[in-house]
This record gives structure tokens, sequence and C-alpha cells, in this order.
């Protein structure tokens, strides 16, 4: 499934800042300059402290479509690892299976129909700090009642079986009710 990244166009100017790319990839700080230094993503480096890169953002929709096709192509060295050696590789398949959804529906069918952000936190093994960002970037859905966010069962299970599928560092308690689907189906 290819993603769409033309979106981009309407949320950011022609030519954007460093940062600005940082957040559209969804990478570290250190990791953008080093992409922006080794010629990964177009762009004029003008050698000043600040503000040291020209870079216009059909060049990175175009590394962003190009990654997305070709992810062979854009390895990064060990220096964007853990520190622990080799990055391991995830023990479960890289698209989530089509019989995870239902499942989970199952095992969660005890739970209310709209969960607080404290309950979504303990659920999921997560910080609260964690389950504020999946919902300021809308990774995860929620609705406001009595100034509080409420999470509905059927978003929360949308998120588990997408972006929650793919985070890279789990939680115990995450990698543990994964590692029950996995268990059950063979």
């Amino acid at each position: 499934m290819e993603s769409d990244f033309s979106y981009l166009r309407d949320h950011y100017p022609q030519e954007v800042t460093s940062d600005q790319v940082r957040q559209m990839l969804h990478i570290s700080k250190r990791k953008c300059a080093w992409m922006l230094q080794n010629g990964f993503i177009r762009c004029q480096d003008n050698g000043k402290k600040t503000r040291r890169y020209t870079i216009y953002l059909e060049d990175v929709i175009a590394f962003a479509e190009d990654r997305e096709r070709h992810p062979e192509k854009y390895v990064l060295p060990a220096i964007f690892s853990s520190g622990r050696g080799t990055p391991s590789q995830s023990p479960y398949p890289p698209e989530p299976p089509a019989d995870l959804r239902p499942w989970l529906a199952y095992k969660w069918r005890h739970l209310a129909d709209a969960l607080t952000q404290r309950e979504v936190s303990t659920l999921l093994g997560y910080s609260m700090d964690a389950v504020r960002r999946w919902l300021n970037r809308g990774w995860l859905q929620s609705f406001k009642a009595s100034g509080k966010d409420y999470i509905p069962k059927c978003y929360l299970l949308d998120f588990a079986v997408d972006y929650g599928y793919h985070i890279a560092k789990k939680s115990d308690k995450h990698k543990k009710l994964l590692d029950a689907f996995f268990r059950q189906k063979d």
C-alpha cells in the first residue's frame, strides 16, 4: 500500500526548514541532518550554522515516495541504532494479520465502549505522554466529554492494527498481547 504524500502541499510552504522535514518524515534531528548532509534529501547547503539548508517541499515529497517504494536504498548506518549492536528484527510479520482486529475485539469485549487516556495507557503499557502524542498526531482518535478525552473502543482497535502494530519499541504489555495472538494461531 503506497502512501500519498501530496497532502503535505496543503500544510507546508514550498521552501521548508530542516525541522519541518524532520516532522514530515517522523525522524530525529540527528538523522535528518545526516540525511541532508549525505544527499539522501536533495537540498542546497550554504554552510551557515543556522538555516543551513535550502530544502524544497517537492524534493521532500519525492524522497518520501522513493523511500516507500525502495526502502532498501535508504538503510541507515548502525550509528542510528540503539547502540546495542545491530538493530533486532521484529518477531512479528511486517503487516498485521487480517484476523488480529477480530481477535482483539473479542479479547477486549469486557472493556467499556469508550476509554480514558489513562485506561489506554494501562491497557497497552505505554506512558500517558505516548497516548497524548498519538492523539495529538491523529494516530488515535478521541472525543471530548466533560473536559476529558475519551477513546472509543472501535478507534482503539483501528489504532492497534495500524500505527500501534508498527511501533518499533513495543511495551512489555503490548508484546505479551501480540505474543498471545500469534501463539494461539500456531
